[in-house]
């Protein structure tokens, strides 16, 4: 949903992702579905061990944790919850009441860090404040496990209609369980639990692996990422050789070419081609043998979608072209905050030109 939407309609969503945007912390994918895993654990931890009607209140909290897109809007969806948590009969009585309100606090709090309406859509997506409705919602799912727990021992064994069949069944099953592992000794248990916390940090890895993200996430500006921002319709000189994709220091990306051709043949070959089809020049100077021509390029629809400049000059074997450019809008970059923050610090050091 991120590459869907503006930044600042990223800042709208009461999604995890939404919270890490108002916490400062750039909204990872992997982390995201940590949050996700979690908020699914909890919920079935109510499911395990709580009544049915508690179940049912920790169903519609999850309903809104669960889901990777959610906005401002749609957690109003917190009456349904809200009303089944007065019919849940939860214990300790006092507690049903205190969910409410720090809920209605919590509620408010996030709707008043929400920045809504919007002054600029185009501004960087950034909040008010911290959105306190999602680690409170986890929280309150957490609080009806345990205080479901102390409901299902008190009535266990009765009949009531209350009864989550769920917990029934895995009381059952416990039952038989612990009959089975009654001998099991205190080693064979400690190896188990190794083994478990292994596999669950092998499988968060893999994840972080398949998924490129964590300490396997790729360079955005890394040779590959580079070429592949290139639009095919660039006039890269003819039988020239990529020397260097990387980073830029006017604009985000940069590639290099050498090519053994003079750079006076290279140059007007380059100017006919960026005045022709979707590209158009926009400015031309020649800084002490050193051409540098700036170039629009324009999509099917007319507005500008990449703009760059074009270095030509003379080098030992014949002749050296850069290009750096930006893709439009500039939120089709990845890392291009953190880049031209570190433009500017560069810009900003003493002694810098």
């Amino acid at each position: 949903s991120r590459d869907m939407h503006l930044p600042m309609q990223q800042a709208w969503q009461y999604s995890w992702q939404g919270f890490l945007i108002s916490a400062g912390i750039e909204p990872n994918p992997l982390l995201v579905f940590d949050l996700i895993a979690l908020s699914a654990a909890a919920v079935l931890l109510v499911w395990i061990k709580a009544p049915l009607p508690v179940a049912k209140v920790a169903a519609a909290i999850g309903m809104l944790l669960l889901v990777p897109y959610s906005t401002f809007y749609n957690w109003c969806l917190l009456t349904v919850p809200a009303a089944l948590l007065l019919r849940a009969d939860l214990r300790p009585r006092l507690l049903a009441p205190a969910l409410l309100g720090l809920g209605g606090i919590a509620a408010a709090a996030t709707q008043n860090a929400t920045p809504y309406p919007a002054v600029d859509m185009f501004a960087e997506g950034e909040t008010y404040g911290l959105y306190w409705i999602q680690p409170f919602a986890l929280l309150s799912v957490f609080a009806l496990a345990i205080a479901g727990q102390r409901m299902a021992a008190a009535t266990q064994g009765n009949l009531l209609p209350n009864v989550n069949p769920v917990v029934a069944a895995i009381e059952r099953a416990r039952a038989i369980a612990r009959r089975r592992r009654s001998d099991r000794s205190a080693p064979a248990m400690a190896r188990s639990a190794t083994a478990a916390v292994m596999v669950m940090a092998g499988a968060y890895f893999l994840s972080a692996y398949v998924s490129q993200n964590g300490p396997f996430a790729p360079d955005p500006f890394g040779r590959q990422a580079v070429l592949s921002a290139l639009p095919d319709d660039f006039p890269a000189p003819p039988e020239a050789e990529v020397a260097e994709a990387g980073e830029g220091d006017l604009l985000p990306y940069r590639v290099e070419w050498q090519t053994d051709q003079p750079a006076g043949e290279v140059a007007g070959l380059l100017m006919q081609k960026l005045n022709d089809g979707n590209w158009q020049v926009v400015l031309t100077e020649d800084d002490e043998g050193l051409l540098k021509v700036r170039a629009a390029r324009f999509g099917l629809d007319g507005n500008m979608d990449l703009f760059g400049e074009v270095q030509v000059g003379s080098s030992e074997d014949g002749s050296a072209v850069g290009f750096e450019f930006v893709p439009l809008p500039t939120n089709r970059v990845p890392g291009f905050d953190e880049w031209i923050k570190k433009r500017d610090a560069a810009r900003a050091a003493p002694g810098a030109p």
